[in-house]
């Protein structure tokens, strides 16, 4: 399902990804320990294409991402919710809008009625109900982390990718 054959990264430097190779397959739960600034996040960017890698492949599902155009890896990238480290939240987005920004950034043909069904469902999943209208900054650092959740959720997607769960 997922695999990374011989991923290296670095930047200007500074090697941070030095023939990283991985095999994910469907069903499996796989954790990544290590200590802080060994390549964890930015190994999971390269597997959600969210960076290309100066060398080596990403195949997803039997694709090559690595070198895909932006729209392709778009499109591969919607199968997968990414959970980010400090959550990723807009600020000036109300947590109703960061959890709907998938919907509605990735080119989902949803109603406005279907958008807000699926983001309170997502809210409700992740034990946030009612706050929508809320902004981050109203939020613990902890209901943020949730918030970051519920969009990573919202879509429905097959895999899900969680940078520093905890």
């Amino acid at each position: 399902m997922i695999e990374a054959r011989g991923i290296r990264k670095q930047f200007g430097d500074q090697p941070v990804l030095t023939g990283v190779d991985l095999r994910i397959e469907a069903g499996e739960s796989v954790a990544i320990i290590g200590r802080s600034g060994c390549g964890k996040s930015i190994l999971l960017k390269h597997l959600t294409g969210l960076l290309q890698p100066d060398a080596g492949e990403v195949w997803i599902n039997g694709r090559n991402i690595a070198g895909l155009s932006e729209r392709e890896v778009l499109e591969v990238r919607r199968e997968f919710g990414l959970l980010f480290q400090s959550a990723a939240l807009f600020d000036s987005l109300t947590v109703f809008e960061n959890v709907a920004f998938p919907l509605r950034r990735a080119g989902y043909q949803l109603s406005e009625s279907a958008v807000t069904r699926r983001v309170e469902e997502a809210l409700e999943l992740v034990e946030l109900p009612g706050t929508g209208g809320k902004k981050p900054a109203e939020l613990s650092g902890g209901m943020r982390k949730r918030v970051g959740l519920a969009r990573a959720i919202v879509y429905h997607p097959k895999t899900i990718f969680y940078d520093e769960p905890t």
